[in-house]
């Protein structure tokens, strides 16, 4: 069976449930650094978006965050599936998702394990809201100078890893937050409706089921850690 990306967008425009849920992201990733230090011994720190900075001009990966999608006539095309907007503000967070593997190859991820829950405000209505994964253009890229940031759909590379608790977060995420929150490959939201019993706007069992899938991944993420080190031992290959 062959390794698979996550992949998910939606559009939040209310700032209150971007906070909200960002704010319970923000123990998950923190939770994540720390088992990445503890592992590691390598402080990384997760990227926070305050809202606060406005970004003059910004490209737009069209290919992802239109897919199936009309792109909105409001923005202007730049090239082929690359579109530009301007004045926008990023709120949110992005960190890297802890894996043991990281580092050893073939499984080694080291910049394609990153996690976004990112929202892209904007006064243009078909764009503000929109979860994104912003990436900086190096001076090498061809598109280097064209824009400040692009933006793309957020996307994780598994290699096998979390794959099913990855989607329970999604699951969570759509059923609480973010309706129209699709994701793939999950069996195209199969299982969505599971937290059917609970209302939608409780927070309090929101908060609370938040709570079990940290545990699931503290636990999940201690048994990868216990098998890589016996991977490592076997292979005659350090950590890092």
């Amino acid at each position: 069976m062959p390794s698979m990306e996550a992949v998910w967008d939606g559009q939040c425009a209310n700032q209150h449930v971007q906070q909200d849920l960002c704010g319970s992201i923000g123990r998950l990733a923190n939770l994540s650094n720390e088992l990445h230090q503890k592992y590691f011994k390598e402080k990384i720190d997760s990227i926070i978006h305050s809202g606060a900075k406005v970004y003059e001009k910004i490209l737009l990966d069209g290919g992802s965050l239109f897919h199936k999608q009309m792109v909105p006539i409001s923005i202007k095309l730049f090239e082929k599936e690359i579109y530009l907007t301007e004045k926008i503000t990023l709120f949110g967070i992005g960190f890297s998702f802890y894996d043991p593997r990281n580092y050893t190859p073939p499984f080694a991820l080291r910049t394609s394990n990153k996690m976004s829950f990112i929202f892209l405000r904007s006064e243009d209505p078909a764009l503000d809201g929109r979860l994104v994964a912003p990436f900086s253009l190096n001076p090498k890229h061809p598109l280097h100078g064209s824009g400040e940031l692009y933006l793309t759909s957020p996307t994780l590379d598994m290699r096998y890893y979390m794959e099913s608790w990855t989607g329970m977060l999604l699951r969570w995420v759509k059923y609480f937050y973010i309706p129209n929150l699709y994701f793939w490959p999950f069996d195209n939201n199969q299982r969505a409706d599971e937290y059917l019993k609970f209302s939608t706007s409780d927070r309090e069992t929101a908060e609370a089921q938040f709570n079990l899938l940290l545990d699931q991944f503290s636990e999940e993420a201690m048994k990868w850690s216990a098998e890589h080190d016996l991977y490592l031992n076997k292979m005659g290959l350090s950590r890092k």
